[in-house]
């Protein structure tokens, strides 16, 4: 300050207080410091641009990125640094931006550092300042390469997949349960075998109502589905031959599977045709059940069998004569049935497991006491290996019987005529020899007795003859099955018994296997028991065992056979009469191989015992 002599008297002083301010300034660089530490930390690339498109600045990041220096990219444009046809993009971009100012989003691409080409997003903003002036646009590089590449991958993965169910043989689709049927993808297949068109499955729960045309069938299988597919079991998620009935159309069928998608509500629903194979094994069922009724038709037992000889099963026949079910059969060996722990000595089945081929053998069993014809077929696979045998079991026991029985009744018949006509010459020369006799004597009384002779012996031709015509079907008549007490019932009625008593204590199922003249022994018995018996009041028949063998018991209480006689009785014109009735007797029960003895003790009464050998009776 100066006075008016313009001398110095002092200083003003101004003092302003610029605290605040530096410590803002400060504080802004300290901003700015943290900032530009960020950026560098932060790994997406980030850039600023003037609103002339120059660089103004960068992170480490967007160095990296493109391969550039930080000294190398400011004050440069996209021309300088990028691909003429990248850089037209990016600069149509950033005009866009600069023009209208906000946040911008757009996917493009980079030239890397390492020369490729990597897919990203752009994310710009306008920059402003305190007046809301533009300054330029910083903007954010989100590489998205790998997931292109991954989206790239799983595009062609997923057209793959619909390729696949595209042209899968079965029907697919994607689609939803409850609360309603609806369909996201569906391939041709689908619509063809469910026999629907394409809007079935344009709306939700519609496609009911075209696959199913009764209402009720369609009510009982929408709530049966609904209910298996809640469940969430899978083995209840599977519906076999499913009818696909259309009026006036062949029926079809189909089988469906419904697949639960993990943590999703969707299912994967899968249909399939089986017409062809309900066709095949309806077609198959009914064959089956010719080939069963031909198999069950046959009166031979036929059995498959293992190579082990275990049985797989039998036609009815089989079953019948074991007595046993298929369950109780099947995985038994076929000589397991008849008490047997290993295979016959002499086995068709084994032959044919040697020479591959079919063989033939016939036996007797004893343990069935049948006579059988055995057949064994073997079934071979392509390398020659027995696979299966077919038996076929022929029971030619009454064949067998009646052949035997044939050829023992013509041996027999040729005996007994053999030995009648030599009776009858004989006694016809006796005949002759009392009429010459008579011829040449003059003595009434000794004529008398020559022709009374030659008339008994003529009385003994007539009963020669009476026998051969009782026995004229002697030999042409079967053997067969006989019931034993009828027979004895029948002879009973042939004889005048008088006050006799006959018990016949046999049991109406026994059955004998002999020719139906066996009457003719019996009637023979009991006629032989009156004439020689004297003071029998009784005859009676009972049966009784020897191991397996049966015995038929005719027993009297008579005066009996004397010992001396006994060797003799059966022989033929042995006794007081004809000489043929027990001679007869044991011929006629040779046929089927039976026999007869004496045993009974003389004054108590005669005892004669027909052996039955075993096979030739039963109950």
């Amino acid at each position: 300050m100066y006075h008016g002599d313009h001398q110095l008297s002092g200083y003003l002083v101004h003092i302003v207080d610029v605290t605040e301010e530096t410590l803002a300034q400060d504080e802004i660089k300290n901003q700015k410091l943290f900032l530009d530490r960020l950026l560098e930390t932060i790994p997406i690339p980030v850039f600023y641009n003037d609103t002339r498109g120059r660089y103004i600045g960068c992170n480490q990041a967007f160095e990296h990125y493109i391969g550039f220096t930080k000294e190398q990219i400011v004050g440069k444009t996209v021309y300088d640094i990028a691909p003429q046809e990248l850089a037209d993009t990016y600069y149509a971009k950033d005009k866009e931006l600069l023009d209208a100012p906000k946040t911008q989003t757009y996917e493009s691409q980079v030239w890397y550092a390492d020369g490729t080409m990597h897919n990203v997003i752009f994310y710009k903003a306008t920059l402003l300042d305190q007046n809301g002036n533009i300054q330029g646009l910083i903007g954010m590089i989100l590489d998205i390469t790998e997931r292109k590449q991954a989206e790239e991958v799983i595009r062609q993965k997923e057209e793959y997949i619909r390729t696949v169910l595209d042209n899968l043989p079965i029907g697919v689709a994607v689609n939803s349960v409850s609360p309603t049927v609806a369909f996201s993808y569906h391939n041709a297949n689908f619509l063809k075998f469910y026999r629907i068109p394409e809007k079935a499955l344009k709306e939700p729960d519609v496609i009911w109502d075209y696959i199913y045309e009764d209402p009720e069938y369609r009510k009982n299988i929408r709530e049966r589905v609904i209910s298996d597919c809640a469940s969430g079991d899978p083995s209840r998620m599977h519906w076999d031959d499913i009818p696909i009935i259309r009026e006036g159309e062949e029926t079809t069928y189909i089988s469906a599977m419904n697949i639960p998608i993990p943590l999703s509500t969707l299912m994967i629903s899968t249909v399939w045709d089986v017409t062809a194979r309900k066709k095949a094994e309806d077609e198959l069922k009914q064959a089956n059940r010719l080939l069963e009724g031909m198999l069950n038709g046959i009166p031979d037992i036929i059995g498959i069998q293992n190579p082990d000889h275990t049985i797989i099963r039998y036609n009815q026949a089989g079953y019948d004569a074991l007595g046993l079910s298929p369950e109780e059969v099947a995985g038994r060996p076929c000589y397991s049935f008849i008490g047997r722990t290993r295979p016959c000595e002499i086995c068709a089945t084994s032959k044919a497991l040697q020479s591959k081929k079919q063989e033939m053998v016939e036996k007797y069993v004893p343990e069935l006491k049948r006579y059988l014809i055995c057949r064994s077929n073997p079934n071979l696979d392509d390398d020659g290996n027995v696979q299966l045998i077919v038996e076929q079991l022929t029971d030619i026991t009454d064949r067998k019987q009646i052949e035997e029985a044939i050829g023992q009744s013509n041996q027999k018949l040729r005996l007994l005529t053999g030995l009648t006509r030599h009776d009858i010459l004989n006694i016809l020369t006796a005949i002759y020899f009392y009429h010459e006799l008579a011829l040449e004597n003059s003595d009434p009384n000794t004529i008398h007795e020559y022709i009374t002779r030659a008339q008994e012996a003529g009385k003994r031709i007539e009963a020669t003859i009476g026998f051969t015509r009782e026995y004229e079907e002697f030999g042409i008549v079967s053997s067969g099955w006989q019931e034993l007490y009828s027979i004895i019932e029948s002879a009973k009625r042939e004889i005048n018994v008088g006050a006799i008593r006959i018990e016949n204590q046999i049991s109406t199922s026994l059955l004998v296997y002999a020719d139906p003249i066996i009457r003719k022994v019996f009637s023979t018995l009991i006629e032989n028991a009156i004439r020689h018996g004297k003071k029998i009041t009784y005859i009676r028949f009972s049966v009784a065992h020897k191991d397996n063998d049966l015995i038929i018991i005719c027993e009297d209480n008579g005066v009996g056979i004397p010992l001396n006689d006994k060797a003799h009785i059966f022989g033929r014109g042995f006794g007081n009469h004809t000489g043929i009735g027990l001679f007869l007797a044991r011929e006629i029960l040779s046929i089927t191989n039976l026999s007869i003895r004496e045993v009974g003790e003389e004054g108590k009464g005669a005892r004669f015992e027909i052996l039955v050998p075993d096979g030739k009776w039963r109950e």
